[in-house]
């Protein structure tokens, strides 16, 4: 299914629609499989139009998402925000963004998720504050820059964050060493202290709450030593 999701994501990004009904239809037979049982599946038309259904959906308002973080300019992304109203669900837009940058992440894309975070930050201070002001806070964030040590440091997190062996943090470190540093350990207080503001669930704040913790005992006395102590 996974692999499935990540092809409707490749297929809307580079413009192939016409594979899209295809892929959706894949995605709703896996999906009806797993709820009703493979032999089931004949059976059951009319939830399988439905997802398909759902599934093409969710690739329309995905193919909007990358119209807004594809657009050259900020003055073309905020216009092409105001021509479209599905911009304006604000907790189907955050999931999107959240959804595609984890994916680049996993694919170690840095200036992919450079774009997508730099076009989150614009998203979301036009939906609160408007064109004008919006893009004023969004010129002060771009103006404080990110220096490339502080983006590997964000990815190298949000991989952590999903490791549950020490063999994976090993291996993320080893990809982001950026995350192993005073920077590092400062981005993942300011998410925890965003979590705690925005009253996330325990489990979500106890996963950046352990990353926090490897992260200090990582500087106190190096990675390995560190890591062979969580093994």
């Amino acid at each position: 299914m996974n692999w499935l999701d990540d092809q409707i994501s490749q297929h809307v990004a580079s413009g192939a629609l016409d594979a899209l009904n295809n892929l959706a239809q894949k995605a709703a037979l896996v999906i009806t499989a797993r709820q009703y049982g493979v032999q089931q599946v004949p059976k059951q038309t009319a939830e399988f139009r439905q997802t398909t259904q759902s599934v093409l959906e969710s690739a329309q308002h995905l193919r909007v998402l990358f119209g807004f973080v594809d657009a050259p300019t900020t003055a073309d992304a905020v216009r092409y925000f105001q021509q479209h109203d599905e911009l304006a669900d604000s907790d189907n837009v955050h999931l999107l963004f959240d959804d595609q940058t984890l994916k680049v992440v996993r694919h170690d894309d840095v200036a992919r998720y450079r774009r997508l975070t730099e076009r989150a930050d614009l998203w979301r201070n036009l939906a609160e504050f408007g064109p004008a002001e919006g893009v004023r806070q969004h010129e002060l964030f771009l103006s404080a820059g990110r220096s490339d040590n502080t983006v590997l440091a964000e990815m190298g997190i949000m991989l952590l964050v999903e490791a549950t062996t020490p063999d994976e943090r090993q291996d993320i470190i080893g990809r982001y060493p950026p995350v192993v540093s005073p920077e590092g350990l400062n981005i993942v207080a300011r998410m925890l202290d965003h979590l705690s503001f925005h009253n996330a669930s325990t489990e979500e704040y106890n996963r950046y709450y352990e990353v926090k913790r490897i992260i200090e005992r990582c500087l106190q006395i190096g990675v390995d030593r560190a890591l062979a102590e969580l093994k």
